[in-house]
């Protein structure tokens, strides 16, 4: 008896076992070079077509600090995206901002972080143009990498 009771938990347990469907990353973006793109935490873009990509980038994580509107930090709210490129022959390289954390809005008075990497033979030119948060989270006490988007721009070189 004790059997067919531990059979039928076991089967009732395996049942409820479905795929989360929350644990999908958000939808490929397209792009093309020397154009700016947005992507969210666990989100991707093939440059510069998704049926030919010569570039694949993915954000893997979103590193942060976060200071709610109306307090005083010692740090205030930065991102730093961590991200992936992966070229043709599918050869990947992790790739971080050159200057670390960054502020709101990167490009203000003409301050871009750039890096450069090299993919299928050739080097491109990666700016992290800025960074948004969700403005609902932003007068929360926190924020989570979900709430937080980036903007980017690839220029290739010949």
């Amino acid at each position: 008896m004790k059997k067919h009771l531990l059979l039928a938990a076991l089967g009732l347990s395996l049942a409820a076992c479905q795929k989360d469907e929350t644990d999908i990353g958000p939808a490929t973006v397209e792009s093309q070079f020397d154009r700016d793109f947005t992507l969210a935490y666990r989100q991707q873009v093939k440059l510069p077509s998704a049926s030919r990509p010569e570039l694949t980038i993915t954000v893997t994580d979103i590193q942060s600090t976060f200071c709610p509107e109306n307090f005083a930090c010692l740090v205030g709210t930065t991102a730093t995206p961590v991200l992936h490129v992966k070229d043709t022959q599918g050869q990947t390289q992790q790739v971080l901002p050159a200057r670390g954390k960054l502020p709101y809005n990167v490009n203000a008075g003409g301050w871009i972080d750039t890096i450069s990497v090299r993919a299928n033979g050739r080097r491109y030119l990666l700016y992290y143009v800025k960074w948004r948060l969700d403005a609902n989270r932003s007068q929360q006490d926190r924020a989570n990498k979900d709430d937080f988007t980036v903007t980017l721009r690839v220029k290739k070189f010949d």
